[in-house]
């Protein structure tokens, strides 16, 4: 197509209306507010389709200049002219006669105004009718706007177009501010706002009674607890001191509930009325801006969580393994050669504690922020931390592991270890705990265990006997045989001694004036070794006061003079 078609009367309209049509873009998303602050943008876009606009029609006379052009782009200054609600109906950049651009703008503004307020207004009401300021728009013998040769130059458009696209606008903007100040929509707008109150009014009382409710019953619910645990003897779940704390706790939550429902509240009362529309978007925006941003994180970060996710499902699978593996060694049911059944639960316990460590290393590269300087440098704070802090208690973990796979004792074994003699009652990594005869739990570190010679009566007990003695010591005038067979009678007599082997006596020393005899029993109950003591002492004596036997150890005083002495019968010793 050549140029002499392009600058013909009907394209130059065709492209004023396209500049137009632009323009009313522009405008309907942009609120009037950021119109105002962002001048230098609708400066370029129309600048720039200005440009095309003179590019389109060539070096023709309908065309500006190509320097005006280019000085229009960056400087030319406008004015927008308003509706009756405060929206943009289109742009203009020159004054007219007396009249500057703002004073211009202004007027149009004003009048349109006072022209909305009248009803049934159609095109026929405003004629465009040329006039001595241009093309002139008319109502009721009044101007309202007129469109004068810089206006058709600049938007590259007749006057009549112009006006036409003007009328259009304005009528438009006159019926939505009829539409809006109507007696009846503003009677719907308070209706809804009221509803909207009620609402709110109605949910802020459920929301108290029914976390009222629940309060009540919770508590009620926990005092019985306690009142159950009481009469048993066990602990308190929530003593005196913490009870005020969990009143307080669900009346804070009651009061988040309405707090948020009020929140929730603000937007739709303000919605509902035009005028305050504006603060609801401010108000949505500000709390829609952290909540896309979360969500984008949230997204960005998605197929990180769904390797941590993989990554802990697969490690809570092989736990679970171990841990079957780790019941049936303990029942019995699965036997590893030179793998004992006490083994089991602490070895799971390394399993699953070293699991857990590789799982943490695992998933670190994928923890948000875990680049982070800020991130790493804590983490070896932290690390640095935990080790200087906890160099006591990395010796006694090590030495408690030592001490399960040493099978040194297990839980109520009869040991002594150093100064401390009784039950082993409890083992974990840092310390075991004995209970004495005189029932005192004692603690002991487990590195003082490692360092100390410990001895275990239990470990034998059970297949080949704990052999418990005691020290009787008589006059050389009681024959040897005779005391032999009393202090075995008198063994084999209390209950917990075994039979098979059977007691003997032992003659471990000859003193001046008496015989030290040693009896020595077997027991498979080496918990009982000061009770099955005493019972023997106590038979020892009933035997020998049986046979005329006296339990002393005398100290004589003699002189030689024919008397008898304490030599037994020889026959006796047969």
């Amino acid at each position: 197509m050549g140029s002499d078609a392009l600058a013909s009367p009907m394209n130059t309209t065709h492209f004023g209306v396209e500049l137009l049509w632009a323009e009313g873009l522009l405008l309907r998303f942009t609120s009037p507010k950021s119109r105002l602050m962002n001048t230098h943008r609708v400066l370029l876009l129309t600048a720039g389709l200005l440009g095309t606009v003179s590019a389109a029609f060539g070096q023709t006379g309908a065309a500006l200049p190509q320097d005006r052009l280019d000085s229009l782009r960056l400087h030319a200054p406008h004015a927008a002219v308003l509706g009756p609600l405060g929206d943009t109906l289109f742009l203009i950049y020159r004054g007219s006669g007396d009249l500057s651009l703002e004073e211009r703008a202004a007027s149009f503004t004003e009048r349109i105004a006072e022209l909305s307020r009248y009803r049934g207004l159609t095109e026929d009401s405003l004629p465009i009718r040329q006039g001595d300021a241009g093309t002139e728009l008319w109502f009721r013998n009044q101007l309202i706007i007129n469109v004068n040769e810089n206006d058709e130059r600049l938007y590259q458009a007749s006057g009549t177009t112009l006006a036409s696209v003007f009328r259009e606008r304005t009528l438009k903007a006159a019926r939505q501010y009829q539409a809006r100040t109507h007696p009846k929509t503003i009677a719907l707008e308070i209706g809804a706002s009221l509803l909207v109150l009620g609402i709110l009014i109605g949910s802020i009382w459920l929301v108290q009674r029914t976390a009222g409710w629940w309060e009540r019953r919770y508590l009620a619910r926990i005092e019985r607890k306690r009142e159950q645990r009481e009469q048993q003897g066990l602990d308190v779940l929530f003593s005196d001191n913490t009870m005020p704390w969990v009143k307080t706790l669900f009346r804070a939550s009651r009061w988040l509930l309405s707090l948020a429902l009020i929140a929730m509240a603000i937007p739709i009362l303000f919605a509902i009325f035009p005028e305050t529309r504006p603060i609801t978007q401010e108000f949505l925006s500000a709390i829609a801006g952290p909540l896309l941003e979360m969500g984008q994180q949230f997204k960005d970060y998605l197929p990180n969580l769904v390797t941590i996710g993989i990554l802990v499902l697969f490690f809570r699978l092989l736990i679970r393994v171990f841990q079957l593996i780790k019941t049936e060694l303990e029942l019995g049911k699965m036997r590893i050669r030179g793998f004992y059944p006490e083994w089991a639960a602490p070895t799971f316990q390394l399993i699953r504690v070293l699991m857990l460590a590789l799982l943490f290393v695992s998933i670190f590269p994928y923890l948000p922020g875990s680049q982070s300087p800020v991130f790493q440098g804590v983490s070896v704070f932290l690390g640095f931390l935990f080790t200087f802090s906890s160099a006591g208690s990395l010796s006694n973990i090590i030495s408690g592991m030592m001490l399960t796979y040493m099978r040194l004792f297990r839980i109520g074994d009869r040991v002594r270890m150093g100064d401390v003699y009784g039950d082993v009652i409890e083992r974990n990594l840092l310390v075991t705990r004995i209970k004495t005869p005189f029932n005192e739990v004692i603690s002991v570190p487990n590195s003082a265990v490692m360092n100390t010679n410990s001895i275990n009566y239990s470990t034998l007990a059970k297949d080949e006997g704990l052999i418990l003695s005691t020290v009787v010591t008589i006059g050389y005038d009681v024959p040897y045989p005779l005391l032999y067979a009393t202090l075995t009678d008198a063994a084999r007599s209390v209950e917990g001694v075994q039979h098979h082997p059977e007691p003997f006596v032992l003659q471990t020393s000859l003193d001046d004036f008496y015989v030290s005899y040693r009896l020595c029993f077997f027991t498979s109950e080496a918990n009982r070794q000061a009770g099955l003591l005493s019972a023997v002492h106590e038979k020892i004596q009933e035997f020998c006061a049986l046979r005329d036997i006296e339990i002393m150890s005398p100290h004589y005083r003699a002189q030689r003079d024919g008397n008898t002495t304490t030599v037994p019968n020889t026959a006796d010793l047969k």
